[in-house]
């Protein structure tokens, strides 16, 4: 797979309260001229030509992420429960048969190459989410997977009442 980009769903978290910052949300915060989620979806749109479509999990600010031309999903559980939550909202509007590459709304400058690699060993074993590391740990809001096969054990985890993503990775 050297080089070939395989299509996939870009799915971008940005739906929580942004308490951190005052109620700010994170993904329209900017980066010179841009808010985190264009900045992001637009460098991986540059050099990464596999994008099929893009989703973005939000809970406020649909119309201004709209605008960058992706599909918005507000979380179906009430109650910002967290990034698995919209995970699991996103992960229902993509196409179950296509991988889905997950980046949080924060993390602007992500690698170029992150979705190739993320991508890899999904397309290798459909079983399969992989999860970034850093060296030190994962980093467990990018990864990739395959939405047909991870959506129920998300669901399932979530109606438990978990919220862990590293639980819900485990």
């Amino acid at each position: 797979m050297a080089g070939a980009v395989t299509a996939y769903t870009l799915i971008v978290l940005a739906g929580g309260r942004g308490r951190r910052l005052g109620g700010r949300d994170k993904g329209l915060l900017t980066l010179g001229q841009q808010g985190f989620v264009e900045a992001l979806t637009g460098r991986l749109r540059c050099m990464e030509t596999g994008i099929d479509d893009i989703l973005i999990s939000a809970n406020r600010h649909h119309d201004e992420y709209g605008r960058i031309g992706a599909q918005v999903c507000a979380d179906l559980r009430p109650g910002f429960q967290g990034p698995l939550a919209g995970l699991e909202a996103t992960l229902a509007r993509a196409p179950a048969c296509q991988p889905a590459v997950i980046v949080p709304c924060d993390m602007p400058l992500l690698p170029q190459s992150l979705p190739r690699r993320l991508l890899a060993p999904v397309v290798a074993d459909a079983a399969k989410i992989s999860v970034l590391h850093d060296g030190q740990r994962r980093q467990h809001l990018c990864l990739a997977l395959w939405p047909g096969t991870a959506l129920p054990s998300l669901r399932e985890h979530l109606d438990r009442g978990q919220r862990s993503v590293a639980g819900w990775l485990s």
